[in-house]
């Protein structure tokens, strides 16, 4: 196995708490950060075998689906019916959901069309109560795949990060992509190079 070799990378050292998701009795020592993932300029998550392979060669794709917010996150562009929308890609959260700003948008039909609930969203250092309706069989096209979700969330208003100044997390996106989706795929690609999100199922 070849392994690549990453010099001189710049650690930012944060308190225990902010690494710590207490509702799941979980902490974490370390994250890799953008400024190093930016250098591997592709990344191939593979599922099946449970590893992370980066190309020596970042593959060329006709698509282009992904571009990074004001701090460094993946936004990925997709398609739910008639809507082109706009994505966080969370890879630390094990469900995907719609915002603030899609349930502003759609409101009439989500009230009439969803099932209204209450549940804790958890994230680093922080711990959000939100009111949420769940929809049935939201359908997402991601570049060229095409994936159907049982049930997702629709978040009725701002999730707040835990950091001081208590930015909004899902503010001006529709919502974000979490494991929900990334795993029904045998691997996943991410190139920071060309900017894009794929899929791939190894037997098809």
């Amino acid at each position: 196995m070849e392994y690549s070799l990453f010099k001189n990378v710049v650690f930012h050292i944060i308190p225990d708490e902010q690494s710590a998701f207490p509702l799941v009795n979980l902490s974490v020592s370390g994250f890799i950060g953008f400024p190093l993932i930016n250098q591997m300029k592709e990344i191939k998550i593979d599922n099946q075998a449970g590893n992370i392979v980066v190309p020596q060669t970042p593959a060329k794709h006709g698509v282009s689906n992904m571009f990074l917010n004001d701090l460094g996150y993946p936004v990925i562009r997709l398609e739910s019916g008639q809507d082109t929308l706009l994505f966080l890609l969370d890879t630390g959260a094990q469900i995907s959901s719609f915002s603030k700003k899609y349930y502003d948008t759609h409101s009439e039909i989500i009230i009439e069309k969803g099932e209204y609930g209450k549940t804790v969203m958890i994230g680093l250092g922080a711990n959000n109560a939100a009111e949420i309706y769940k929809l049935t069989d939201v359908s997402f096209k991601i570049g060229n795949s095409e994936i159907t979700l049982p049930k997702i969330n629709v978040i009725t208003k701002e999730l707040l990060s835990a950091n001081a100044k208590e930015r909004p997390v899902y503010k001006n996106f529709d919502g974000a992509i979490g494991q929900d989706v990334l795993t029904r795929f045998d691997e996943i690609i991410i190139n920071y190079e060309s900017m894009y999100l794929t899929f791939s199922d190894k037997n098809n």
